[in-house]
Formats: C-alpha cells, sequence, structure tokens
C-alpha cells in the first residue's frame, strides 16, 4: 500500500464516493471517527481499488448501485465493495453452482427472516436454477441463464418467499434435562449394539 498524498483528480474521485458512500451508510463515523482516518482509508481504498483493476467509471457506478440496495448502516468493508464493483453483486456460475447444489440437499438453506442484497441474489438464481430442473450436463448453461436473468432485474428483486416460519425460540435446556437426554442416547446405542 502506497498510502501517499493522492492526486488532485484522484482525490476528487475518491471524495465523491465516499461523499456517497458516506450518505449509504449514516453509521460511517464508526468506520472513520476522524478526518485523518477518513483521509487515510480515501488513500487506502483507491490503492486496492486500482490493484483489483476497479479503474473504469462504470465499475464504481455499479459498486455505488449495490451499495445503495444494501439495508445495513455500517460502512462496507473495501473487499465487498470491490465485489460490488468487480460483478455488479452477481455470484460466480461456481459460486451459484455450489449453492445450488447445497439447495438441493437442504431446501431450508434460504428458511431465515432477513437477507442481504448478496443473499436475495443467490436466492433468486438458485431457486430459477432449481425450477428448471437441468440436467448435470446443462447446469452451468442455466446458471448462466439465470444470473443474466437476475441481472436484468438486479435492482428490483422481491424479497424472497420462505419456506416455513421461523421456529419459536426454544428455551435452553437444563443440566439435568442435558443428562437425561444423554443417558437415553446411550441406552438406544446399547440397545442398537446388541
Amino acid at each position: 500500500m502506497h498510502c501517499q498524498t493522492l492526486p488532485d483528480h484522484v482525490a476528487a474521485m475518491a471524495d465523491q464516493l465516499f461523499a456517497r458512500l458516506c450518505v449509504y451508510f449514516p453509521a460511517w463515523r464508526n468506520a472513520f471517527p476522524t478526518p485523518e482516518a477518513l483521509e487515510q482509508a480515501k488513500a487506502i481504498w483507491i490503492d486496492e481499488l486500482v490493484a483489483a483493476g476497479v479503474v473504469r467509471f462504470e465499475q464504481i457506478q455499479r459498486g455505488l448501485l449495490v451499495a445503495k440496495k444494501q439495508q445495513g448502516d455500517f460502512f462496507p468493508s473495501l473487499t465487498d465493495f470491490i465485489a460490488w464493483c468487480d460483478n455488479g453483486g452477481l455470484p460466480t456460475v461456481e459460486e451459484v453452482e455450489a449453492a445450488f447444489h447445497r439447495y438441493c440437499g437442504n431446501r431450508l438453506m434460504f428458511n431465515k427472516p432477513h437477507f442481504t442484497h448478496a443473499e436475495k441474489v443467490m436466492y433468486w438464481i438458485v431457486t430459477g436454477v432449481h425450477q428448471r430442473k437441468p440436467l448435470e450436463v446443462d447446469l452451468k448453461r442455466v446458471i448462466k441463464a439465470e444470473i443474466k436473468k437476475v441481472a436484468e432485474r438486479l435492482h428490483n428483486l422481491p424479497e424472497p418467499r420462505t419456506m416455513l416460519p421461523s421456529p419459536p425460540p426454544q428455551k435452553p435446556l437444563s443440566q439435568e434435562e442435558k443428562l437425561d437426554r444423554l443417558a437415553g442416547m446411550r441406552a438406544m446405542l446399547r440397545g442398537a449394539v446388541a
């Protein structure tokens, strides 16, 4: 990392980028409590964005569009922002394929009350692939088509549909209840061995 004084045009771009991000994430002062910390972060972000190949205005715009859709108040990590710029918040074919296989084994993986933008994107791609019931030989082609379909409505995705209501919270077991359950399991195992 260089962290030296930025050229005027780069400093102006960093100022504009951070001005937008600070509006989108009102708790930004938690990450940058002093003006010096903010200025140092700008320099580091510019160095790392350039190192990651995020150098075009369109890439920064993609990152800002995804940032605007986030639901948290806290400033994003640099690596998250780079990913948003790089692919507009879309997962890779390999990431979708892995998630699809997990989903086929556990249809409840998306059963949660709140979704981040990335989780929402993955939900719509994976469930779209699942509805098409592709053969393994066609899986990558179908995934690419679903990624493209979701990309076209990336900033207008509806909330995912969870499969079941969230389970009620369970009260913790007492030590006596834990020991009773453990004894029951041991008895079942002895019966299975006999």
